[in-house]
């Protein structure tokens, strides 16, 4: 059976197309190089269908996520609509299809709990006042718990409207990770702590009422590390650190968040598109078990961006990119399709030794032109991981900060310590590691996503429009330097 499925929303749009067992994913920011870009109806979704050439006479069954039929108060998670389409329509919840988005990854038959945490999911009424925050359904899809705004401010929420609050510059969907990445700086204080100790996910308005008027990552660090306590404690108040567990929902990128929750259960299963992006890849889930369908092929996942570069480059190629790497330089990799989620995980990098001194400072300020004091992550062969980390655990789409041993590691190590790592064990990318290993002695490297400050990651086309900036771009087999 042909199945699609859209999220509109408010930002991230995206459609997931299926026939049979093939999934095929788009994400209109790709295509646009338009960060967040939302689609303002479902004729701009129609327009970008037609570069796959599907028929949407041909379709068995669509479903679209964040409509407002959505908020009928019968418990359901979906229900059948009336729109635009001629075959069944459905609309799902936002939160459900947070959920259901998790099939793609190993384990997800086995999963006794959805997690959902998000900054502002479905509307409950036509006035936008009062919106899903956070989401627990049981394996059979029943609600176990839900909270939401205005009396429950979310962690995502919070971090939004201080970013407002403190003019932080760039796309309001940006500023969480920014505040992350920002509070690192500030200094833990036992008294704000203690004041703080019995607050819970239901009383974060309280916690981060009143802000300063100017940035104080002092003020954040306490915050958010308590929010590192508090929302461990919200799993563990529904479940068992012996269940499999999905997360999902724009707060589970937080990797700090992530770490704690692993540390407690690591049966944890989080997708690289839990934001938004991953919406209408749960809406297809969604069809697939109401039509009782075959499970969906995974192969190649994450890697489904419909933006491909067929060309594989040749063994000539990839030893000429590392020994750019070996050699100190900033190269561009852009190979196959794009990762969905918004870390590069190898086929959309930009890419440099981990161990250069100033090499955070370097791409910070004359490649990818944004605030200092963020971090960069890193790519390492799976079997290497441990040498270099504390990271004994696979950790293949970089959700994760983990201490860093090596003290050489100056350009992937973060101010408290950390760096957030991605695991390789095969496919071109892991070739890659292995020739730069070969040449260095270490297959760990600095990896950032393809782009330049406030445009999304881009495409091949794109890439071609940033080689400038880099030593090198390597797309395909062709080398640009």
């Amino acid at each position: 059976m042909k199945f699609l499925g859209i999220h509109l929303g408010r930002h991230d749009s995206n459609f997931t197309y299926t026939d049979g067992a093939k999934v095929r994913y788009f994400k209109s920011e790709r295509f646009r190089q338009v960060k967040h870009h939302v689609y303002l109806d479902i004729a701009q979704v129609l327009n970008d269908l037609k570069l796959f050439n599907i028929d949407i006479d041909t379709l068995d069954a669509v479903c679209i996520a964040n409509f407002f039929e959505n908020n009928k108060s019968d418990g359901n998670q979906y229900h059948k609509i009336n729109y635009f389409f001629k075959c069944p329509t459905y609309t799902i919840s936002h939160h459900y299809s947070h959920a259901l988005s998790c099939f793609p990854l190993n384990n997800y038959k086995n999963v006794n709990k959805a997690f959902v945490l998000d900054g502002t999911g479905d509307p409950s009424n036509l006035a936008l006042s009062d919106y899903e925050t956070v989401s627990v359904y049981n394996k059979d899809g029943k609600t176990l718990e839900k909270h939401r705004l205005p009396d429950n401010l979310s962690m995502g929420r919070a971090l939004r409207m201080l970013g407002h609050h403190w003019g932080i510059d760039g796309h309001k969907n940006d500023f969480a990770g920014k505040l992350m990445a920002f509070q690192s700086y500030g200094k833990l204080d036992q008294e704000v702590l203690n004041n703080f100790k019995n607050c819970n996910i239901k009383q974060l308005n309280e916690l981060f009422d009143n802000p300063p008027q100017e940035a104080n990552q002092d003020w954040l660090r306490n915050r958010h590390y308590l929010c590192e306590q508090i929302v461990p404690n919200f799993f563990k108040s529904l479940s068992l650190n012996d269940e499999v567990i999905s997360y999902s929902g724009g707060v589970a990128q937080n990797i700090l968040i992530n770490s704690k929750l692993r540390d407690w259960n690591n049966n944890i299963l989080i997708p690289p598109h839990s934001s938004d992006e991953g919406i209408s890849l749960g809406c297809v889930e969604l069809l697939r078990q109401i039509y009782q369908q075959d499970e969906f092929n995974t192969d190649g996942f994450p890697y489904w961006q419909q933006d491909e570069v067929k060309e594989l480059p040749s063994k000539n190629t990839i030893k000429k990119a590392a020994e750019m790497i070996a050699n100190g330089k900033i190269i561009g990799w852009c190979q196959g399709k794009g990762e969905i989620g918004p870390r590069a995980l190898g086929n959309r990098s930009i890419l440099m030794r981990a161990d250069i001194k100033n090499g955070k400072d370097i791409l910070n300020n004359q490649v990818k032109h944004r605030e200092s004091y963020r971090p960069f992550g890193c790519s390492v062969l799976l079997e290497d991981a441990n040498t270099y980390m504390d990271c004994d655990f696979e950790s293949p789409y970089m959700l994760y900060g983990v201490n860093v041993k090596d003290d050489s590691l100056k350009s992937i190590t973060h101010i408290d310590g950390t760096t957030r790592p991605q695991t390789v064990k095969d496919g071109i990318f892991a070739e890659l590691l292995y020739e730069v290993k070969k040449l260095t002695g270490s297959s760990i490297i600095l990896n950032t996503s393809l782009n330049v400050n406030g445009y999304p990651i881009a495409n091949p086309e794109m890439a071609l429009k940033i080689k400038d900036k880099l030593d090198g771009l390597f797309v395909g087999d062709d080398i640009h330097v």
